[in-house]
């Protein structure tokens, strides 16, 4: 049975554009963030084709594509989780999100557990 169909990758292409197809301001926010963040060279890149090449991500019909960094960097910042939602449903995984209050719980447990072994 193949997985990569037509049906899939349009499902696929659809969950990206749900993520990233933005309103120019927030597009705006996610360029920057991109640069700020060392994922594009701000030396190397101007604004224009920083544009550009966000745009060309979400073209199914370009060859340039985002870096799984790149998009898990963008979901966590802006909260903008459908594409991880369709892969997790797309691999048979039901998803909830985890409290704010256990989160933090956790990692301090985790750092205690950290510093532990280091000390």
């Amino acid at each position: 049975m193949a997985i990569v169909t037509d049906s899939w990758m349009a499902g696929a292409f659809a969950a990206l554009k749900a993520t990233l197809d933005v309103d120019a301001r927030l597009k705006g926010e996610m360029i920057q963030f991109l640069l700020e963040e060392g994922f594009w060279d701000k030396n190397r890149l101007s604004w224009d084709a920083a544009v550009a090449r966000f745009n060309a991500g979400l073209n199914p019909n370009k060859p340039e594509y985002f870096k799984i960094g790149e998009l898990w960097a963008l979901m966590a910042k802006f909260g903008r989780h459908q594409l991880f939602h369709a892969i997790a449903a797309d691999l048979g995984y039901e998803v909830r999100e985890i409290p704010t209050e256990q989160r933090r719980h956790d990692l301090l447990r985790q750092l205690t557990v950290a510093e532990q072994r280091h000390a």
